[in-house]
């Protein structure tokens, strides 16, 4: 749906509304893709100084079922060593 929308504001030249947003939105918080909700809900306020209050909650409840179950980051961050942890010889 990102595609979509990009599509829609750079080569089409049409600015997606709220309406637009919002499905994007509720995209997130079905698939429980609660990164992306927090960055669509910031959009969402700068663009039309409001948000879906019921998505945005939703979206807080997947971030604290995710939270919950150790899966805040995404795996491959937590794979990775830490830069203070590196032990240079």
């Amino acid at each position: 749906m990102m595609d979509l929308m990009e599509e829609m504001q750079h080569r089409n030249k049409v600015k997606p509304n709220e309406e637009s947003w919002t499905w994007v939105m509720k995209e997130c918080v079905k698939s429980g893709q609660f990164r992306l909700g927090y960055c669509i809900a910031r959009l969402m306020e700068s663009e039309f100084k409001r948000t879906p209050e019921d998505l945005v909650k939703q979206n807080e409840a997947n971030a604290m079922k995710a939270k919950a179950d150790g899966k805040e980051h995404p795996s491959a961050l937590a794979q990775q060593q830490s830069l203070f942890e590196i032990k240079i010889q």
